[in-house]
This record gives structure tokens, sequence and C-alpha cells, in this order.
């Protein structure tokens, strides 16, 4: 028998697929992190799991579509589960993630730490079309 470890049988598209068992109160905690961080539970177990690498670049997605002509800016929520113009409770995206939602003229990616500097700074409040070219040439993906 050999030490080497099979590696798994790649399919085209699909990324690999890794079955954890674990302790009931390990499993409540991930979901509860998870929650705060408004994010998925495969999103944040990735997350801790690269906590050894750089830091994780975050981003929103900016709906230009359902953000045109309303009084503030609307964000992709987590895990397909509609919309909202409250940051703290958008979705967060990989890089990787940011690039595959982004549809020019329909969404935009935009750095979470800019998101919440504009926001600071009630940019995100009524924004005309500087403010939102601001927005996506300074945190845009």
């Amino acid at each position: 028998m050999s030490d080497t470890p099979k590696l798994c049988r790649k399919k085209p598209g699909r990324k690999p697929v890794v079955t954890v068992r674990m302790p009931r109160e390990l499993f409540d905690r991930l979901h509860l992190e998870a929650d705060e961080h408004g994010t998925s539970v495969n999103k944040w177990c990735i997350h801790k799991l690269r906590q050894e690498a750089p830091p994780l670049e975050l981003f929103l997605i900016l709906s230009l579509k359902w953000s045109r002509g309303r009084d503030e800016l609307v964000w992709y929520m987590p895990n397909s589960r509609g919309y909202t113009a409250n940051l703290d409770i958008a979705g967060r995206f990989t890089r990787e993630e940011a690039g595959e939602l982004v549809c020019e003229g329909v969404t935009s990616a935009v750095d979470v730490n800019v998101a919440y500097d504009l926001a600071e700074r009630k940019a995100v409040v009524a924004p005309d079309a500087n403010e939102l070219e601001k927005l996506l040439a300074e945190g845009g993906l």
C-alpha cells in the first residue's frame, strides 16, 4: 500500500469539495461567526484556513441597476439573498468571487474599506454621477 495520497479527480468547471466532521459547538461557532461577518459558512471556513496567508481582500458588489434613481446605493447581500442599502449586511466577496459577479454597466466591485470610508463622509447617500465614478475609481475591481 502506498503512502502517497490519492489525488481527487477534478471535474471540469467544479471546485474540489471537502467534508469535515466536527463537534457541534465548533459547528455552531462557525455558523455564528459567518453570520456576524455577513458571509456563508463555506466562505468563512476558507477565510479561517487562509489566516496564515496575506489578509483577505474583500469587496462589496454595487448594483448599478438598482442604485439608479434611488437616494442611496444598493449592494448585493450574501448568498444570493437579494439587495440592501445597509453596508453592514451587504455581502463580502473575495477578489475572485467579485470578478465573477461584475458585469459592465450592471454591477461593480468596490473595496469594503472604500465603501465604508465614503459612507462616513456621507457620499453614499444620494450619490451623483461624480461621486459614483469616484467610488468606482478608488476601490473598484
